[in-house]
């Protein structure tokens, strides 16, 4: 990790460069400033999911319902570019997870330790979504009574309003 500003100038070890991402991430903190943590990744399942048409539930288990509160897809446009970094920014206010398009994934939060559960909860559920349809494994999600029921009253942080 390098630590930088939002113009890319890096801090700490000398020689080091930000990601050539960072528009992308610039993107999400300007319009989204209870954002702490931006994480930028290809793992394996999250991907092929972001590079299909493949809806990804978020009504499985209790970390699904918690983490992947909103999903929403951001079309292909060359890493690194200013129009990717437009095509988040058009999207960043809308969802905590973006699904890049034949690229990977862009998970954000309000710390990188939410950041991180949010990836972790998405390669899981992309994993057993893949896993599942493979196996002809149909999976049943809770109704959306129940979900709703947890998201109110399971005593986790106060739901975002998405209301934008």
């Amino acid at each position: 990790m390098i630590e930088c500003d939002l113009a890319g100038n890096s801090y700490g070890e000398e020689g080091r460069k930000p990601s050539k991402e960072t528009p992308m991430h610039r993107a999400v903190y300007e319009n989204r400033p209870e954002i702490g943590a931006v994480l930028h990744a290809s793992p394996f399942y999250s991907t092929l999911v972001a590079s299909s048409k493949i809806e990804i539930p978020s009504n499985w288990f209790v970390e699904t319902m918690y983490y992947l509160e909103k999903v929403e897809r951001v079309p292909y446009y060359h890493p690194g570019t200013d129009a990717l970094g437009e095509g988040v920014r058009e999207k960043a206010k809308l969802a905590n997870i973006l699904l890049l398009e034949n690229h990977g994934v862009l998970v954000y939060d309000t710390s990188i330790r939410e950041a991180r559960m949010a990836l972790q909860t998405l390669e899981m559920a992309c994993r057993m979504l893949i896993v599942s349809q493979s196996a002809g494994i149909p999976m049943t999600g809770l109704p959306a009574a129940a979900e709703r029921d947890f998201l109110d009253k399971a005593g986790y942080k106060p739901r975002r309003n998405w209301t934008f």
